[in-house]
């Protein structure tokens, strides 16, 4: 329930310089003493606010309030602003000037220096270079406290509002009134609606030009993080118009005026549907980065080959295929001459078919020959498997690239391109879009590419279906491993994820007890048997560590099987009596489990990383986790970027792999069930997989082969483009 308190700061217990967020106790007329927990912008002891916000009680800290939105009330009497000029904001002036003050303008202080700041010269000990320091700060706090005044009667949180503040500072209101959509555009956090509430506010009509074009960039972006490059030109403004309610033709028109101003591109060169007059529509960064990658991997491909070739090179491949402990099969000697043969190569195949094996015999090929190997992944969990399997450093593509975050830009580039001959990416079916053009852009012109990676797991969080277009398109040697290994044989996990991606059931006779199967329909008994297996039979029967061995995966977030339930169950059984951690409504304890769920590139640490939370500060107000013991701070407001992780999502968990699995697939996940995203689940599993819930819903998931489409021209652009050079 939303109530008000004002009150007077006495103390300013914790404040993070950075995002603002405060605590701070407050003396109150009807309420006593009390703590407030916030955002807040150039506030300090003595000031009185008036707050809007709710009570809640803290579990160790007791009776707290939180607050949403905040005014500043101005002193009214003499000795409230003399008080308040002595304050800390205002440079320059000290208790004997702010007495001189108030003695020569009274209760008119505040309009004095708001509208008529250069009497303040009048007064004795007030030189150029103090009139210059107190006039500076003096407009600082007035704009400050206007403008997120202003955006609070907008119907914005205090949070929000010092956002925006902090982006434009004093041409914030300015920039409001000309286009508010600005803020959706250049502010990460804030999107469209948010911008659309603002935009009704101070009067922007329905079917303003800005607005539609502010809508259609939305549409677009949301698109794009569904998988898509582009979208069909009427499918998006059937789309935005019946978003906006407004006419189909008014969307058309903002389209093109969107093109003319370069931030779309709408193609109109290809068919896919024998629909002559279609059109598609990307963001323009998203057509530019498609059309190089097709031209990038084109000029790879057609480059001279920088290996040895003939005879030579047939006696070191003997070499190789003879050393080797276990007799290679056809496959694998077909794929390690494809890639003395071909500069780009592409490696895919199920668990348990020799990917790893390959790569690492090709770098003993490279490295025995004098040639330099870069080995990277998408995510720091491939990239550190990559590493512990071929006893070569690997880096994420990020680390590789050289990525810096405060320039927002990779140091190698074409410009400044990698020292290697042949780059190895394994997990290759996670690289979106932008990703690859980056990497194809640090690639240097002789260097070949190496692609590993399993096509039919589920496709990259982000836009795009790299490594399933540049196999579709048929132009680049492709090497698809199907037999499974001897040494592989009897693994129930193997066998089952094989049989699973054939559409069939999945067994556990005959295997050598990896693979169980628990088939129960209802929720709760599933709910039941996960807390059993994580906190009593696989610690005490197996000895495995809750914490850093066992993995719940779930396909969704809500529900009794969702991610979100079964991380509060799991957490309230292995991790209760812990120090709370509550901060502006996350809540976690010291010992949780944790993710990361983007990449911080300040902090070295990526989307998919687990750890532990290692400590709670609660004077400084932040948090350490330990990321496979590496000790990480985090101030308060950065743990918008960390979730419980005792059971994460299917797209979570791509790239990684955990001693046991455990997932859950029933009714009520059946808007998520696909065959792909039940086959990367299990894969995900060394060791042990548990594969809890209903049968008809785990038959469902398996039958349901219709992988979701993805709006991209890559294959054709790369074919069109081969036909060309041919």
């Amino acid at each position: 329930m939303t109530e008000e308190l004002q009150g007077s700061i006495t103390k300013i217990i914790f404040r993070n310089n950075e995002n603002h967020y405060t605590i701070a106790s407050v003396k109150t007329k009807d309420k006593g003493q009390m703590t407030v927990v916030g955002y807040f912008y150039n506030i300090n002891e003595g000031d009185n606010l008036k707050f809007t916000g709710s009570f809640y009680e803290h579990p160790k800290y007791g009776n707290q309030f939180k607050v949403d939105n905040y005014e500043v009330i101005m002193p009214e009497t003499e000795n409230e602003i003399e008080k308040y000029l002595e304050s800390t904001l205002l440079n320059g002036i000290g208790p004997q000037l702010a007495k001189a003050i108030v003695d020569r303008f009274g209760q008119d202080t505040f309009n004095v220096l708001d509208n008529r700041i250069e009497e303040l010269k009048q007064i004795k000990g007030i030189g150029k270079k103090r009139f210059e320091s107190i006039k500076k700060a003096w407009n600082e706090i007035k704009d400050s406290r206007e403008t997120i005044f202003y955006l609070q009667k907008l119907g914005l949180t205090v949070n929000t509002a010092l956002k925006i503040y902090q982006r434009f500072g004093k041409e914030t209101v300015d920039i409001i009134q000309q286009n508010p959509y600005l803020v959706a555009k250049e502010i990460d956090g804030i999107g469209f609606l948010t911008a659309d509430k603002i935009a009704y506010k101070i009067g922007i009509s329905e079917d303003s030009q800005v607005r539609i074009e502010a809508a259609v960039l939305y549409k677009l972006y949301l698109l794009s993080n569904e998988g898509h490059s582009f979208f069909p030109k009427s499918d998006l403004v059937k789309e935005v118009s019946g978003m906006l309610r407004l006419n189909p033709e008014l969307i058309s028109d903002a389209l093109y005026s969107l093109e003319q101003n370069g931030e779309i591109h709408i193609e109109r060169d290809f068919n896919l549907n024998n629909s002559e007059s279609e059109e598609y529509v990307y963001l323009y960064s998203l057509y530019l980065t498609e059309t190089e990658i097709a031209n990038k991997l084109l000029g790879i491909k057609n480059s001279p080959l920088f290996l040895p070739d003939g005879q030579s090179n047939n006696v070191l491949l003997d070499e190789i295929f003879s050393s080797q402990q276990y007799e290679l099969t056809e496959e694998q000697k077909d794929a390690l001459r494809s890639a003395t043969e071909n500069k780009i190569l592409i490696i895919t195949g199920g668990p348990g078919t020799g990917k790893t094996f390959i790569v690492k015999t090709l770098i003993d090929y490279y490295n025995s020959n004098g040639f330099k190997t870069a080995l990277c992944a998408p995510t720091g969990r491939a990239a550190k498997r990559l590493s512990e399997s071929t006893g070569q450093e690997a880096k994420t593509i990020h680390r590789l690239l050289e990525y810096n975050p405060l320039e927002m830009r990779f140091a190698v580039n074409s410009e400044n391109p990698l020292d290697t001959d042949v780059v190895i990416v394994d997990e290759a079916s996670m690289i979106d879009q932008s990703l690859f053009f980056n990497l194809l852009d640090g690639m240097p012109e002789h260097a070949g590419l190496i692609l590993v990676g399993d096509v039919d797991q589920i496709p990259p969080i982000g836009p795009g279906n790299i490594l399933r277009d540049i196999i579709d398109s048929g132009i680049f040697k492709t090497i698809q491993l199907t037999k499974i290994h001897r040494q592989e044989i009897g693994s129930g996990i193997i066998l089952n994820a094989h049989r699973i991606n054939n559409g069939k059931f999945p067994v556990v006779e005959n295997t050598n007890g990896d693979f169980s199967l628990f088939i129960n329909s209802s929720e709760t008994e599933v709910v039941n048997k996960i807390i059993e297996l994580c906190s009593k039979t696989l610690p005490k029967e197996f000895g495995y560590n809750p914490f850093t061995d066992i993995q719940v995966i779930s396909p969704m977030y809500k529900g009794n099987t969702g991610i979100d339930n079964l991380n509060l169950k799991l957490q309230n059984i292995l991790n209760p009596d812990a120090q709370t951690v509550e901060l502006l409504g996350k809540k976690f304890k010291v010992g949780d489990k944790v993710m990361q769920t983007k990449n911080n590139y300040e902090k070295d640490v990526f989307n998919g990383d687990i750890g532990m939370i290692y400590n709670y500060d609660r004077i400084e107000q932040t948090v350490i986790i330990n990321f496979d013991g590496r000790l990480v701070e985090y101030t308060s407001g950065e743990l918008d970027e960390i979730s419980l992780a005792y059971a994460i999502s299917i797209h979570k968990s791509q790239g990684s792999e955990y001693p046991v699995v455990i997932v859950p697939i029933l009714k009520s996940h059946s808007r998520m069930l696909q065959r792909n995203l039940l086959y990367t689940a299990v894969t995900r599993g060394k060791e042990r997989v548990y594969l809890l819930g209903d049968k008809f819903a785990i038959e469902k998931a398996i039958r349901t082969n219709r992988a979701i489409k993805r709006n991209t021209l890559l294959k054709e652009r790369l074919q069109r483009l081969e036909a060309i050079s041919n």
